[in-house]
């Protein structure tokens, strides 16, 4: 008897094997029904997929053998991977290789032997092999058969393979969502938000598996939306469906024991590449401890505010009063004091009502006279009460307006315009060099918003910064705040007054080229 060969890429090829995840796996029927096939189709007794290990032939699926492996020493199958075409052996008691073989001389007792090697990523890692206790002969189309059969057996394990890969993967990221501390969500764009996905962490938020909202199989999402919420929801990811841009919300879901909790949604639409939208993914996180905070901080500014404001007024106006009042024996030093006492008040008073706006516009407490107007008179306005306070500051301003710009109307409220730009003028003053330019100007953009935009010529804004320059007591560097004064407030009531307007605020800025701050509003036709 000999004992087959080694291949070269023996390693390699053992690696190949390995990674099938075949050996020593359950039965399955898709290997079974092929190798049921085999038998009725060519009438042979005994049908095997033999996967060659290291020291064994194992028996992935079997027909007409009971036992499931056979040493690898001893196996016609050890033989059969050596070569890229069929192994056949008509008659075992007449092939030196195999008379004395414990198979030929022994159980199974074979006389007929016939292999297709079984390749993956090229490397033979077993056969689709017939035997007989018959001599036999196989005819040119029975050899085809058995290479074709071979063919299904290696795409059956392709197949396994894809799916193996494709299970991992799913496993992967199912275990990547369930521990992100927040919930994913994917479904259709359908009225009633059909959920296609939904993470399990929608059961501590709202009291109900993930399970009920499969399919709005027992409730749809929009169903666990505090109601006072839900139109301005739908309203918010319709918009952004038809501007293909993505949403951030904060709304209160309703947990089935009947509270509230806060959420803060991102999502984002999925279209195809002929613009049809597909899905709505997005994630959700629960805030309600962020907004309890958010809450309690409000109130407590908003508070301590309030209780500063009358004694401060008090103290300003004896301050005042001491100024318009020449006192005998008032030295020059105490003069300078008392200046000094001034100005840090009506900076104080300053920052208390910025608080106090802005805990208004939060509330939404603060009102607005919103009326369709011509910007030019108002810019006009704005010019005249700055220009000495920029004189003062040893700064030009310019006031820009595009002609095109008389002609159009935005719908605003005035006072609080002059309040934002009262606001970004100032600053573009404070960091302006002395002998330089700061320019007002307005413009029509895409005959769709008026732009009124404040520049300068100061440092510009550090890149750091400038992601978080709209928040509140915010401030690229406290010790030009010390400076050049300024409470972090500023830039963050612009925010709320301009959105609050319908409005959009933004900047763009170079270090050391200086900044451009924009406020826009929708133009309203004459």
């Amino acid at each position: 008897m000999k004992a087959p060969s080694i291949p070269d890429n023996e390693p390699a090829r053992l690696v190949a094997l390995y990674d099938t995840g075949l050996l020593d796996s359950r039965q399955e029927s898709r290997f079974d029904r092929l190798t049921q096939l085999v038998q009725q189709c060519l009438a042979v007794e005994v049908v095997l997929i033999s996967l060659v290990d290291k020291e064994r032939q194992w028996f992935k699926s079997r027909q007409g053998l009971a036992v499931c492996e056979t040493a690898r020493s001893i196996s016609f199958c050890g033989h059969t991977i050596l070569q890229s075409d069929i192994l056949e052996v008509p008659d075992a008691h007449k092939d030196s290789r195999f008379a004395d073989n414990p198979l030929v001389t022994g159980s199974p007792k074979i006389r007929f032997y016939a292999g297709a090697p079984l390749a993956v990523s090229g490397l033979r890692i077993g056969t689709l092999c017939l035997i007989s206790s018959e001599p036999r002969q196989l005819s040119a189309k029975e050899r085809h058969i058995l290479r074709q059969f071979a063919d299904a057996v290696e795409q059956e394990i392709h197949d396994r393979l894809q799916e193996r890969a494709l299970r991992e993967s799913r496993d992967q990221f199912k275990a990547l969502v369930t521990n992100i501390p927040g919930i994913s969500y994917r479904c259709k764009a359908d009225a009633n938000w059909t959920m296609l996905y939904m993470s399990s962490s929608i059961d501590p938020l709202s009291g109900y598996p993930a399970s009920d909202f499969l399919q709005n199989s027992a409730r749809s999402y929009a169903s666990v939306i505090h109601p006072d919420d839900r139109d301005r929801l739908e309203q918010v990811v319709t918009a952004s469906i038809a501007a293909n841009s993505s949403w951030l919300l904060h709304y209160r879901v309703m947990h089935r024991d009947g509270y509230a909790r806060w959420v803060e949604e991102r999502g984002q639409v999925e279209y195809n590449e002929d613009g049809t939208v597909l899905y709505l993914n997005g994630f959700i996180m629960d805030i309600t401890e962020r907004m309890r905070l958010q809450q309690l901080k409000d109130e407590f500014v908003a508070t301590v505010s309030h209780e500063l404001r009358t004694p401060l007024t008090a103290v300003n106006g004896a301050l005042k009063l001491l100024s318009a009042t020449e006192l005998q024996g008032l030295t020059g030093q105490g003069k300078t004091l008392l200046a000094i006492a001034g100005s840090n008040g009506i900076r104080l008073q300053r920052l208390i009502d910025d608080l106090l706006d802005i805990e208004k516009l939060v509330a939404g407490k603060m009102e607005f006279e919103l009326e369709a107007q011509y910007i030019g008179p108002i810019l006009d306005r704005c010019w005249n009460d700055h220009r000495v306070y920029a004189e003062q500051r040893q700064v030009s301003l310019q006031l820009l307006i595009a002609a095109e710009v008389q002609q159009v109307r935005v719908e605003i409220d005035e006072h609080r315009l002059l309040q934002v730009l009262a606001n970004l003028l100032s600053n573009a003053f404070k960091f302006s060099p002395d002998g330089g330019t700061v320019v007002l100007s307005a413009s029509c953009q895409n005959d769709a918003w008026l732009e009124i935009m404040v520049q300068d010529e100061g440092p510009g804004i550090p890149e750091h910064f400038k992601e978080r320059i709209f928040q509140r007591f915010s401030q690229a560097d406290a010790s030009s705040s010390k400076a050049k004064g300024g409470t972090g407030l500023g830039l963050a009531l612009c925010k709320e007054l301009v959105e609050a307007m319908h409005g959009d605020i933004g900047f763009y800025s170079e270090p050391g080229q200086g900044s451009h701050f924009f406020v826009r509003f929708p133009l309203r036709s004459v």
